[in-house]
């Protein structure tokens, strides 16, 4: 999840004359610590973004030009620090000559410290800090079929954890359509706990995989109405109001019909919902999730001989209708069109020559029959029919004694 939500350049918001200035965050990270022995993995993160009271401003002009109120915040506090450090240990297990067991353990903490929010009711300059920790865990079964390790099956359940970012805490910007989200303290973290059942079959000519998998969602962080209509936008903020579930179907197959050429494929279907909250006056309302992504399909033939310098490629990229929508967004106009996002099909054709082991060129050319088409909730139509060359160049990397 994106820990910082902004753009640069003068932002949509309560105020025309809003102008917003946006500079890279300062941000560090560490190595992460590693440790290895007869199977077990350990790991240690540590990861930080800092945004100084200088970085984000917000100031309100007038038409001369003549600053007439310098803003506490940006789109997000300003003065603001947001640290995460994580342990993992893994352990693998085998159980026989056939099968392994892999369980592992993380411990995170997570500490954000706002001190420059502007308080939505009062205008003034006010602190939002908060602090979460959490200890997750997983553990996967796999186990092969037969003597030869051509058919292996597996299931896992895993526990995940999301801490609220800054955006979530600190936003006040506008949000999507004819929404306005201001900030709010006391947020939980999400908790995600995640089955998973598949199998994976190798054969002389062909391979796959095909894998279920259920995720329950609680206390997922969601945009929630106020009740309050502010220069003609609802005003939202984030609350843990969600409880619901995502569940979904991915597979993928490759066959070899020749020694130089091979087809290939992948298909997803994701469904999901959601308790939301349509509007103030409601109680918790059962609804898809937030721009739930369509049933995607991708179907290619490859032709790459092992002696030849040259390769191509062939790609049909497919998507369904979708017209699953929650209430944000039938709201939501500027990203997704009344009644859901059409359904698509695009052609890419691509190919390349290797000129040597340093040097690389390849060229492809995209949406072929120049579909109008767009990514569902992006708000964006696609490229049209495009061209793009691309040159590799890998440089030596000097021994070191």
């Amino acid at each position: 999840m994106p820990l910082l939500q902004s753009h640069c350049g003068t932002c949509t918001g309560r105020n025309a004359d809003l102008r917003v200035m946006c500079l890279p965050l300062k941000h560090f990270l560490s190595p992460s610590l590693l440790w290895a022995a007869t199977g077990i993995v350990a790991s240690v993160d540590v990861f930080g973004a800092t945004v100084p009271d200088w970085v984000i401003t917000r100031n309100e002009f007038d038409a001369d030009g003549n600053l007439q109120r310098a803003a506490i915040q940006g789109p997000v506090a300003d003065d603001a620090t947001y640290e995460t450090v994580a342990a993992f240990l893994q352990n693998q297990i085998s159980l026989g000559d056939s099968a392994q067991l892999i369980t592992g353990l993380r411990y995170t903490t997570t500490n954000a410290d706002a001190r420059a929010v502007e308080d939505p009711v009062t205008g003034e300059r006010t602190s939002i800090r908060g602090d979460w920790s959490k200890v997750t865990g997983s553990i996967r079964y796999s186990r092969r079929l037969g003597s030869a390790d051509k058919t292996r099956v597996f299931a896992g359940i895993s526990q995940g954890f999301r801490a609220p970012n800054l955006s979530d805490l600190t936003r006040f910007d506008s949000a999507r359509s004819n929404e306005f989200e201001i900030p709010v303290a006391g947020i939980d973290d999400e908790s995600f706990v995640s089955y998973e059942l598949g199998a994976k079959f190798i054969r002389q000519r062909w391979d796959g995989q095909l894998s279920l998998f259920y995720t329950r969602i609680e206390d997922m962080i969601m945009r929630t109405p106020t009740g309050r209509i502010v220069d003609g936008e609802f005003e939202v903020s984030k609350q843990n109001s969600g409880r619901g579930f995502v569940k979904g179907i991915e597979a993928q197959a490759r066959y070899r019909f020749t020694d130089d050429w091979f087809l290939f494929g992948n298909v997803t279907w994701i469904d999901g919902e959601v308790d939301a909250y349509p509007d103030v006056n409601s109680g918790a309302v059962r609804e898809p999730l937030d721009r739930l992504m369509p049933t995607m399909l991708y179907l290619g033939a490859r032709w790459r001989p092992e002696s030849s310098v040259y390769w191509a490629e062939a790609l049909v990229s497919v998507a369904d209708r979708q017209s699953k929508l929650s209430t944000r967004d039938i709201a939501d106009t500027d990203r997704i069109p009344a009644g859901g996002t059409p359904g698509y099909a695009t052609l890419t054709l691509r190919g390349g020559w290797k000129f040597s082991d340093r040097l690389r060129l390849s060229l492809s050319l995209e949406n072929v029959f120049d579909e109008e088409y767009r990514i569902h909730g992006s708000g964006l139509n696609e490229p049209g029919r495009n061209m793009v060359v691309s040159v590799f160049w890998q440089q030596d990397t000097p021994h070191r004694n």
